[in-house]
C-alpha cells in the first residue's frame, strides 16, 4: 500500500466560541498518486476540511499529519515547503486572480514568491505549464477578464501543477462551469495526475464524478465521515441509509426528466 501523504487525526473545528460545531472528530487519509472524493450536501464541512489542509484556517482539536509532522506545528521554514507541496484549486478561478495582474505575472509569482528559479527558466517554466494545460503562449500577456472561466481555471491547474506539489486540493473546481468544460477540466486533472503523480483531494457534490475521478470517496454528514466507499458504484456499495438517500437525490436530480418536473412542482 502507498503512503499517506496527509492525515487528518481526529480533526474538529468550531466556530462562535464554540457554539457552531463544524467538523466532529474526523479521520481521513489521502495516500501518494489517488484521487480520494469527499461529498456531501452543503455545510458539511468539505470545504472547512480542506482550508485547514491548507491553513487557511486553524483546528479546533485534532492533528493534520503530512508526512510525519503535525501541519499545525511546522516552523517557518517548514510552512514554505508545505505550501509548495499542497496547492489548491478553487471553485471560481477568478477570484484567485488580481484584475491588473496578466496570467504571464499570476504564473510567475510562486517562482518568486519560492525562489525556485531564476526569471528566464522560470519563463520557460510557465511556457511548458501552458502547453500542459492546452492553452496558447499568447495568453500570457492577456488578463483575466479576456479568458472565459475554463480557460482561467487552466491557468489556475497550471500554476497549482507548476509547482510539482505532492497534494492539489480541488473544491468543487469543476462546478462552476458548464457541463462541456467541466468534462474538459477534469479530463485534464486525470491526465495530469496519471504524468505527474500528485494526490488530489476532490470535493465534490456530483456523485457520478466523484465514481469518475475518485479511488475512494468519503461521504460526510454534520461535520463528520459517516463511510468510505472504494468502488465506482457508490450506491451499490452505500451502507448508511443517508448515504443511500443523498444519492439516490442526487441521481433523481441528475435526470433531465426529473429536473424539470421538479422544477415545475416549484413553480406552479
Amino acid at each position: 500500500m502507498k503512503e499517506a501523504v496527509i492525515r487528518g487525526i481526529d480533526i474538529s473545528k468550531s466556530f462562535d466560541s464554540g457554539n457552531c460545531l463544524v467538523l466532529d472528530n474526523v479521520n481521513f487519509e489521502i495516500r501518494e498518486s489517488e484521487c480520494v472524493g469527499f461529498v456531501g450536501e452543503s455545510g458539511c464541512g468539505k470545504s472547512t476540511l480542506a482550508r485547514i489542509m491548507t491553513h487557511l484556517v486553524k483546528p479546533s482539536g485534532g492533528k493534520m499529519i503530512y508526512r510525519d509532522r503535525d501541519v499545525t506545528t511546522l516552523s517557518r521554514g517548514q510552512k514554505r515547503t508545505y505550501y509548495k507541496s499542497v496547492q489548491m484549486i478553487f471553485q471560481d478561478p477568478l477570484s484567485t486572480f488580481s484584475p491588473k495582474m496578466t496570467i504571464k505575472a499570476y504564473l510567475m509569482e510562486p517562482y518568486i514568491n519560492f525562489k525556485l528559479a531564476r526569471k528566464e527558466e522560470a519563463l520557460n517554466q510557465i511556457v511548458n505549464m501552458l502547453e500542459s494545460v492546452k492553452l496558447p503562449i499568447d495568453y500570457l500577456g492577456k488578463y483575466p477578464h479576456e479568458l472565459s472561466g475554463g480557460e482561467l481555471q487552466r491557468v489556475v491547474i497550471a500554476r497549482a501543477v507548476g509547482m510539482c506539489p505532492e497534494l492539489i486540493i480541488c473544491d468543487e473546481a469543476t462546478s462552476a462551469l458548464d457541463v462541456t468544460i467541466q468534462k474538459q477540466i477534469v479530463n485534464l486533472l486525470k491526465t495530469l495526475q496519471r504524468e505527474k503523480g500528485f494526490a488530489m483531494m476532490f470535493i465534490t457534490h456530483d456523485l457520478a464524478l466523484a465514481e469518475q475521478m475518485c479511488h475512494r470517496t468519503y461521504v460526510m454528514r454534520d461535520g463528520q465521515i459517516l463511510e468510505e466507499l472504494v468502488t465506482d458504484n457508490l450506491l451499490t456499495e452505500a451502507k448508511h441509509d443517508y448515504t443511500k438517500l443523498f444519492f439516490e437525490a442526487g441521481n433523481l436530480l441528475g435526470s433531465k426528466v426529473a429536473e424539470r418536473v421538479y422544477l415545475n412542482d416549484l413553480t406552479a
